[in-house]
């Protein structure tokens, strides 16, 4: 009798377990992270021949890590790995770019969970909110929320 209330118990908590475990991961694509048609991955090359030339580009240091970044005037920046061969980071603080499922800064933050449901990480720190979907192969799509409202997308390697 014993054994058998031991087998029930495991067997609640085991299911209750994976019933978390399925809600507490949203993953998507990593053909959905990208803003503007540029996500993690994107080449230098690629992004001009879709921009042109950025407004303003910075390469440095930080520590021991070295980047390349691109800036489209202010509001539209990528950012490179310390060859200056892929983008590591993709943010976008303008409304006139969006996601591959149409998401832009400005819309309300209620859409997020339309497109891609309840996020993975949400941070909340003075009166903003970060929501993060974790992405299949180890990429993000970040939200930040101001007022109920996305004031910037960043889509970027983990």
């Amino acid at each position: 009798m014993f054994n058998r209330v031991k087998r029930r118990a495991f067997v609640l908590l085991l299911g209750a377990a994976c019933m978390m475990s399925s809600v507490a991961s949203a993953q998507i694509s990593n053909d959905r992270i990208a803003i503007g048609g540029v996500g993690p991955g994107c080449t230098p090359e690629y992004v001009e021949s879709v921009y042109g030339p950025p407004t303003s580009q910075e390469q440095g240091s930080n520590g021991d890590q070295t980047y390349l970044e691109y800036n489209y005037n202010n509001g539209y920046i990528i950012g490179f790995d310390g060859s200056g061969s892929q983008a590591v980071a993709v943010t976008c603080t303008t409304d006139n770019l969006a996601t591959p499922d149409g998401v832009s800064v400005g819309m309300e933050a209620s859409v997020l969970s339309d497109k891609y449901g309840t996020a993975d990480h949400i941070y909340n720190f003075n009166d903003k909110s970060l929501y993060v979907y974790d992405g299949t192969d180890g990429e993000q799509l970040a939200f930040d929320v101001q007022n109920f409202y996305i004031v910037s997308i960043s889509a970027r390697i983990n």
